[in-house]
């Protein structure tokens, strides 16, 4: 598990330090495509894809999903993250409209008024959708293994949260010495070993 998270971290220490969120080095992509053919390929994804991509993984090695299970269980989580995403982004752009007619309230109140109606009626719509998807992913699983997707689902989130965090405080660390480095006048070196 340190291990897995320790690669995590280095990936999206990558991710983060390089501006196009790609990994340049031709060397290091050779080597790579010596060791695992699919490097370059999990390397050039946005990382949202990685994390996806990832999560699949683990998620497989975590329920220990026979073959029947996974055909029918991941295409309802994908099911259930296009619904999500479409879901939140119909809520952005509707909070933002909102956010717009309240900037002159009486002149928009009965468009409001049907807007925030609208908003309630999609969001218990979605999460009618989400139930019903959520029953379908349980109907595939044994109990045991939807314990351990409940207990995944936590776990895996934060994991994810403290590596990302961890990765852009190095990130910045590297940054601020970088600056730090820039700074200082040509004629005196200070040298750092780490």
């Amino acid at each position: 598990m340190i291990k897995i998270l320790a690669s995590l971290l280095i990936i999206s220490g990558l991710l983060l330090a390089s501006p196009t969120g790609l990994v340049k080095c031709d060397d290091c992509q050779k080597d790579q495509m010596m060791n695992n053919p699919q490097g370059p390929r999990f390397l050039n994804k946005e990382p949202k894809e990685m994390m996806e991509t990832i999560k699949i993984w683990k998620l497989t090695e975590a329920l220990n999903l026979n073959e029947n299970q996974s055909t029918r269980f991941f295409p309802k989580l994908k099911e259930m993250r296009d619904l999500r995403d479409e879901f939140e982004q119909n809520r952005m752009k509707a909070l933002s409209k909102l956010d717009d007619y309240l900037k002159d309230a009486k002149k928009y109140e009965p468009d409001i008024k049907n807007m925030i109606k609208d908003f309630d009626e999609n969001e218990a719509k979605f999460q009618e959708k989400i139930g019903k998807i959520k029953k379908e992913l349980s109907s595939v699983l044994t109990p045991e293994q939807q314990a351990k997707y409940m207990l995944f689902q936590s776990q895996f989130d934060k994991e994810m949260h403290e590596m990302i965090n961890k990765a852009r405080e190095r990130w910045q660390e590297r940054r601020e010495l970088r600056e730090e480095q820039q700074e200082e006048p040509k004629g005196k070196r200070t040298w750092r070993f780490w």
